[in-house]
């Protein structure tokens, strides 16, 4: 891919997203981004702002991962509650049965059954209002067009009584030709290789995100995080 595909963002279908993958390669696919979020720091750009936040907020603090695809995120911060002694209650949420049924299978490897998952859609959120402290997601945000954006944060903003934290793909040539550079070492499925093309050209700039985020998220923060080339979306209601 050259630089100048990367200029205008293009919404273009992902093998996953379609159900175009079995289920064996589905598994062999959320290995992938499991790796991929751990040795390209992905975890610690999500999860860093949020642990931080949960160690000064009353407990029981609930959080909820959408769009969680294996449960790596959610998986890491039950473990880290856990080690931590913070009482959180951490619930991922898919709308796709195959992701959830790997979840649970990975749950099982991180000794992690603390983690519940539940079948839903990120734009009808299966919560009440103000029913959870923090909403967090991963790699998701790029899946979205500017109006399900703005259906998605008025939902998140409706369930989340504190704040939201989420990280995605920055789109832009250096994150691009690191992710080619390393991708023969840390990609095993074909169809990592395609939807990692794709999600690229799907992903949006930090500017883009902040300009969208802000019409109903006021004073949303969305900053480009280093060394995982993500940019970091982080809104509170107390502003801080």
């Amino acid at each position: 891919m050259r630089e100048w595909q990367l200029r205008e963002r293009v919404d273009m279908p992902e093998l996953l997203d379609e159900g175009k993958a079995s289920i064996e390669e589905a598994h062999r696919s959320l290995a992938d981004m499991r790796r991929l979020n751990r040795w390209l720091f992905g975890i610690w750009a999500t999860l860093a702002p949020i642990e931080a936040r949960i160690c000064t907020l009353p407990k029981p603090v609930t959080v909820v991962a959408v769009a969680t695809g294996s449960g790596q995120m959610a998986q890491r911060l039950a473990a880290w509650s856990a080690r931590e002694w913070q009482a959180v209650r951490v619930i991922g949420v898919d709308l796709v049965l195959m992701h959830l049924q790997n979840a649970a299978v990975w749950n099982q490897r991180e000794h992690t059954p603390n983690v519940q998952f539940v079948g839903g859609n990120g734009l009808q959120l299966p919560f009440a209002d103000q029913s959870v402290d923090v909403i967090t997601s991963s790699l998701f945000l790029h899946h979205l067009d500017e109006v399900a954006l703005g259906q998605f944060f008025g939902e998140c903003r409706r369930v989340a009584r504190r704040g939201i934290v989420m990280s995605d793909l920055w789109r832009h040539w250096l994150p691009f030709v690191l992710y080619q550079t390393l991708e023969p070492l840390l990609v095993r499925s074909p169809v990592t290789r395609y939807d990692g093309r794709a999600s690229f050209r799907r992903a949006y700039t930090p500017q883009e995100m902040q300009t969208i985020a802000q019409r109903t998220l006021p004073g949303v923060s969305v900053n480009l995080n280093f060394p995982s080339f993500r940019w970091v979306l982080d809104w509170w209601k107390d502003g801080k």
